[in-house]
C-alpha cells in the first residue's frame, strides 16, 4: 500500500466518522425538538384534532369518495 492508498484510507474513515458524528447531532436535536413540542401541547391541552384540524375531510378521504360516485 502507497502513501496515497494510506491518505485516502484516513480520509474515508474521517468522513464515516463525521457522518456518525452528524448523525448522533441530527438525533440529539430532534429529540429536543421533540420534547419541545410535547411540553407545548401539554401547557396549551391541545389535542392531536387541534394540532392537525380534524375539521376537514382528507385528501385520502375525499380521493377515495370521488371514485365512490
Amino acid at each position: 500500500m502507497n502513501i496515497q492508498e494510506s491518505t485516502l484510507k484516513e480520509i474515508r474513515e474521517q468522513i464515516k466518522q463525521l457522518k456518525d458524528i452528524e448523525r448522533m447531532i441530527l438525533e440529539r436535536e430532534k429529540a429536543k425538538a421533540i420534547a419541545d413540542i410535547k411540553s407545548k401541547i401539554h401547557k396549551f391541552n391541545l389535542s392531536y384534532g387541534d394540532i392537525y384540524d380534524r375539521t376537514t375531510k382528507s385528501r385520502k378521504t375525499i380521493y377515495r369518495n370521488r371514485y365512490l360516485v
